[in-house]
């Protein structure tokens, strides 16, 4: 559900609604289940500890990357 609450979490702000009105319509919508901005930190950091690992851990790690940079690749 993180990652449903994430899309919509980014629908509000491009209809323009500030953080207090987006929490309010997430927390009606979702209730106890609602991300915090905290839940949402803690999650992100997360999955960069996860990445930063699997860099360390695999040399070909990088290389799976995918950019869109035409001249990195």
């Amino acid at each position: 559900m993180a990652i449903e609450q994430s899309a919509n979490i980014i629908f509000c702000l491009k209809l323009g609604k500030t953080a207090g009105e987006e929490y309010n319509m997430m927390k009606s919508v979702y209730g106890s289940d609602c991300l915090s901005a905290g839940d949402e930190k803690h999650a992100r950091v997360e999955h960069c500890k996860d990445m930063l690992r699997s860099a360390q851990s695999d040399t070909k790690f990088t290389k799976l990357i995918v950019t869109g940079d035409e001249i990195w690749c």
